[in-house]
């Protein structure tokens, strides 16, 4: 009797301890594939001097341009915390290991939109978080950006894409068009298309699960610190 619990209580002890080995197995796996070293390669340098021209060049044209048309001082620069950046790389390869046939041959990108921020934000419950901060107006209608995920797909075609969902790999996300009778307006577009998330991360004081909103414009915020 006692050898008969004692084999089992080793087998039990067994199947635990693989358990664990098949777990840590797994999690150690997805690292190697989402974390690449990189170390042979040397990071990416622009010159002092290309980087100051390129500069100038945006303030004196269309800086000068927009905020002569706008009426009020537009956005110099943007600014992202890195944990930030890496959280949503993150997501975006682990969507993609979750869904893609092949994840390790995968050519995946980010597609940056010139953006602004609506006239009447309070009708977004997404900038919820901004409309709390007192220089929410600072904010309308200033120049921002959106990034959204793309992929090559099979067609050899860059397109935009949830990692999180498989029907869109091929074909991109949906394109998007505003009801033309709200187009021109300031009126909120409620419908089902226009209120679905898609992973996309801009600059706001806002984040979700969904989108991530997290960084700074200057203006309004001070540019205390920039080089250029």
């Amino acid at each position: 009797m006692n050898s008969t619990r004692t084999l089992k209580s080793i087998i039990a002890i067994l199947l635990v301890g693989l358990s664990i080995s098949v777990i840590l197995n797994i999690q150690n796996q997805i690292g190697e594939d989402l974390c690449v070293d990189y170390s042979q390669y040397n990071p990416s340098t622009l010159e002092t001097g290309l980087i100051g021209d390129m500069v100038s060049t945006y303030k004196n044209n269309q800086l000068n341009a927009m905020n002569a048309s706008m009426g009020h001082s537009e956005t110099n620069s943007l600014t992202f915390d890195l944990e930030t950046i890496d959280k949503f790389l993150f997501h975006i390869k682990k969507g993609v290991e979750a869904n893609s046939k092949d994840f390790k041959n995968e050519k995946l990108g980010l597609r940056i939109y010139y953006a602004a921020y609506p006239q009447d934000m309070s009708q977004y419950t997404d900038l919820n978080d901004l409309m709390n901060n007192t220089t929410t107006q600072q904010y309308a209608k200033k120049l921002t950006m959106v990034m959204i995920p793309i992929r090559e797909n099979d067609k050899n075609e860059i397109v935009d894409f949830n990692p999180f969902e498989f029907d869109t790999y091929e074909d991109g996300l949906p394109k998007y068009q505003k009801p033309e009778d709200l187009t021109g307006t300031n009126s909120k577009d409620t419908s089902p298309e226009a209120l679905k998330p898609v992973m996309s991360i801009t600059v706001s004081n806002t984040q979700n699960k969904v989108a991530q909103n997290h960084g700074n414009l200057f203006p309004p915020y001070p540019d205390t610190g920039a080089a250029f």
